[in-house]
């Protein structure tokens, strides 16, 4: 484990202000804890042996300790108050980060992005930063400033004692890489088998249905219960380390501040010393083995959180696609694809051929589940590069370009879309349904009446107004379905791009919401997903994926099989 990865310095605002922050309050508490060292010398000196045989009250010493003690006090408040707020604020940038980098990621690749994959590690693993940036970098700071200010504070003061802790601090960070290095492998360990856990965890909790209907839940029960136990063993294990190695780094700074001590005792017995200087002395060496001690025991407790740090950069910093720059396309803009295909990292491969979307005309896929229509979507639009081929967008009297090359933003922002799976923000149905866009109330009705969504609003509480997403109400397949249709629809968008937008809903209500956005379809360049044949009535043109290589019928006349 690194110290400190400059990545996430590079990365997090607020680990780079934390720094800058904690070095200068490092440096402040430095000089107050120098100025309490000397004022406790004098004053114990003065009390020991007067100079002049007369004790005289030393009120000067007495002003320099308190203001000294009060200033380190008030040092390490502010310092932990800071680190625990940028703490805070690195949790919630890298949480964003990692979601970011993983929202895109191709569609293949994200539909692989395993959710008891990230889940450990978007919460448990990076809560763990709470201890690391709160506790082990500050401490991390303070070991690079004090006992450097010390040791040049006793070779001022008295240069053998300053030879003697410069040559001992260095074995306390030799012993701290030693334990660092098996104790990375044993978290590295820990969170893997936590992710595994969660994993194997949300298996069975997604399929005890069928596990029940089979009886195999005491099977799975064993099975939970033998992860949960490898986790057990890991976690002590680490626990066993941390402490083993807290002993041993305690171990080498107390001998080394014996040394010191006894050899100051030596000398102050044989009068080869100030009683001054050694108290000063003996005051200030515990002081410059101890912020190593603190990164020693803090480097355990902050493992778990620089190990998700690791694994976060390393997902944030995956290589992205190539990113397009244009932003120029037809009004209504045609679409076509040449010899698509792609590669999934299982080893399949999808051979998507070659075929034109006209501008302005409805084109309706067809196909068996897994033939790759919703691939299709995807590619057209920009979800996913083609590893051989290309997709080409209509550029106005000029030609097309390929998709690629074109601004992916831009893109997605003329383009009405309903995926597989309809996903609703937290907040009201009108939210969910403008996604922040001016919508007239005439538009709205139109909408909301030929995707029957009338039926879903009456069965509301609250209407338009009802609380809906994560956390609120949720919605059938059927009624998502259709607040997925209106909000693609109310995008008001050239190119309309709908995966199954009847899917879960009766024969009744599917043809009247046909019959309902056919109209609202008119003029656009619309591809439509489906396995259902009511939908097919709505095509100007048919294009059914070959899923089935011993499928021998015969296209008709509106009909292009993609092999």
């Amino acid at each position: 484990m690194k110290p400190l990865d400059p990545a996430l310095i590079r990365r997090v605002g607020s680990v780079r202000r934390l720094l800058v922050t904690s070095t200068v309050l490092r440096i402040l508490g430095t000089l107050a804890l120098v100025v309490q060292a000397v004022a406790i010398a004098r004053i114990l000196a003065g009390a020991i042996d007067p100079a002049d045989g007369k004790f005289a009250f030393p009120t000067t010493d007495l002003v320099l300790l308190a203001t000294a003690v009060l200033a380190r006090t008030a040092v390490g408040a502010l310092t932990e108050r800071v680190a625990g707020r940028a703490a805070g604020a690195a949790i919630g940038q890298l949480r964003m980060q990692v979601l970011t980098a993983v929202a895109r990621r191709p569609s293949r690749t994200r539909a692989g992005s395993s959710t008891a994959e990230l889940q450990p590690l978007l919460t448990r693993g990076l809560d763990g930063l709470h201890a690391y940036l709160g506790s082990y970098l500050p401490a991390l700071v303070q070991a690079a400033i004090v006992p450097a200010a010390v040791v040049v504070v006793l070779l001022a003061v008295d240069p053998l004692s300053a030879l003697i802790v410069g040559v001992t601090l260095p074995l306390v960070p030799l012993f701290m890489s030693l334990i660092g290095w098996y104790t990375q492998t044993a978290t590295r360990d820990s969170l893997l088998t936590v992710q595994r856990l969660a994993g194997r965890f949300a298996d069975v909790v997604a399929g005890l249905p069928a596990l029940v209907v089979f009886g195999r839940v005491r099977a799975q029960a064993r099975s939970v219960g033998a992860a949960a136990e490898e986790h057990r063993v890991a976690t002590a294990r680490t626990l066993r380390v941390a402490f083993l190695s807290s002993m041993v780094l305690e171990l080498v700074a107390t001998l080394s501040v014996a040394l010191v001590a006894v050899t100051c005792g030596i000398r102050l017995v044989g009068g080869g010393m100030p009683i001054q200087t050694a108290l000063i002395v003996l005051l200030l060496a515990p002081e410059a083995y101890l912020p190593l001690r603190a990164v020693g025991a803090g480097f355990h407790a902050a493992a778990d959180g620089a190990a998700a740090v690791e694994q976060s950069l390393s997902i944030i910093d995956e290589p992205g696609r190539k990113i397009g720059t244009r932003t120029d396309s037809a009004a209504v803009p045609g679409l076509r694809i040449e010899g698509a295909g792609l590669d999934f990292a299982d080893g399949r491969r999808l051979t998507v051929g070659s075929h034109q979307f006209p501008a302005g005309q409805i084109t309706v896929v067809s196909g068996p589940s897994g033939s790759g229509k919703s691939t299709l979507l995807n590619l057209l639009a920009g979800q996913d590069s083609a590893d051989r081929g290309r997709v080409l967008v209509d550029v106005a009297d000029r030609g097309a370009v390929d998709l690629r090359d074109v601004d992916l933003r831009h893109w997605r922002s003329r383009i009405g879309w309903l995926g597989q799976r309809v996903a609703l923000r937290p907040g009201t149905l009108r939210e969910n349904l403008t996604a922040g866009r001016a919508v007239t109330p005439a538009l709205m009705d139109r909408v909301v009446t030929a995707s029957c969504l009338g039926q879903v609003l009456a069965e509301l509480p609250d209407g338009m107004d009802t609380v809906v997403g994560p956390g609120a109400r949720d919605l059938s397949t059927g009624q998502r379905r259709r607040v997925g249709l209106a909000r693609a629809l109310l995008a008001d968008a050239p190119v309309l791009l709908l995966d199954e937008p009847t899917e879960g809903l009766d024969e009744a209500t599917e043809h009247t919401v046909l019959q309902g956005i056919r109209p609202l379809l008119a003029g656009r360049t619309v591809v439509v997903t489906t396995h259902r044949p009511a939908v097919l009535e709505l095509a100007d043109r048919r294009i059914v994926l070959a899923g089935d290589q011993n499928d021998q019928r015969e296209p008709d006349d509106r009909e292009l099989v993609l092999a």
